[in-house]
């Protein structure tokens, strides 16, 4: 990716969840309605968000600082990696100037692992021909031949789960507004051979709102990436 902000152009459904916390399901805009899509609104924790940004490398913290969005999508580190991980002083830094107060939301992978985080193991695939080697985790799986160095995992299993609490717990301490969960949509791989997948994926999504919940002080957001079929159940937009 190229050093620079890139505006995001989404649909945007927000639903309040109690009083310190919103789910925001984001969905990627078909051609058809780009053109009445130029601009969004949305009301977030009493302020109103009209204008934001994305970015996930080679963050610059000034040009963050120095940005008039209200919004920012970025990475919790630096790099992507666990040497770069923005401390608290970071975050309140990056806050700290422009029009008005910025939000900024981390972005973090449920549905894939990546092997440049904190968690992985050069071990686990360490002649990179995609495949999990022998003594790798049983939640891993296949690299996505569309993303190199992403891989597929079995999200419902409760060993990457955890490794996930352990990321939001990173994300919490930097001190964070909310998080943008990507490929929630991992679900679709699994569903010819898991029997209900898309459940199990509304269980996980459920989990990590529960753990943000006593986890996390003051108000926090979750940003859904696409997964827009999970909408139509009532227990997963409830």
């Amino acid at each position: 990716m190229d050093k620079k902000i890139v505006i995001v152009i989404i649909v945007i459904l927000v639903i309040i969840v109690g009083s310190s916390m919103s789910f925001i399901f984001l969905i990627s805009p078909s051609s058809k309605n780009y053109d009445v899509l130029n601009r969004v609104e949305f009301d977030m924790h009493d302020g109103v968000i009209d204008d934001f940004a994305y970015w996930l490398d080679n963050i610059d913290k000034e040009a963050i600082r120095n940005s008039k969005y209200d919004l920012i999508i970025m990475d919790y580190s630096s790099d992507g990696d666990e040497t770069g991980e923005f401390a608290s002083t970071d975050v309140i830094y990056m806050k700290s100037t422009g029009d008005s107060r910025k939000f900024l939301i981390s972005y973090i992978s449920i549905g894939e692992a990546e092997d440049y985080r904190f968690y992985w193991d050069e071990t686990w695939d360490a002649n990179h021909d995609g495949m999990p080697d022998g003594g790798s985790p049983v939640w891993l799986d296949i690299e996505n031949p569309e993303w190199e160095g992403n891989y597929k995992v079995k999200f419902w299993m409760n060993e990457w789960q955890q490794i996930i609490f352990e990321y939001l717990d990173r994300i919490i301490v930097a001190g964070f507004d909310g998080i943008y969960m990507d490929i929630v949509d991992a679900y679709e791989y699994y569903q010819g051979t898991l029997p209900n997948a898309d459940l199990r994926m509304i269980d996980f999504v459920g989990g990590i709102s529960n753990y943000v919940k006593t986890h996390a002080s003051g108000n926090f957001s979750i940003f859904v990436q696409n997964a827009d079929n999970l909408l139509l159940n009532s227990t997963y937009v409830g």
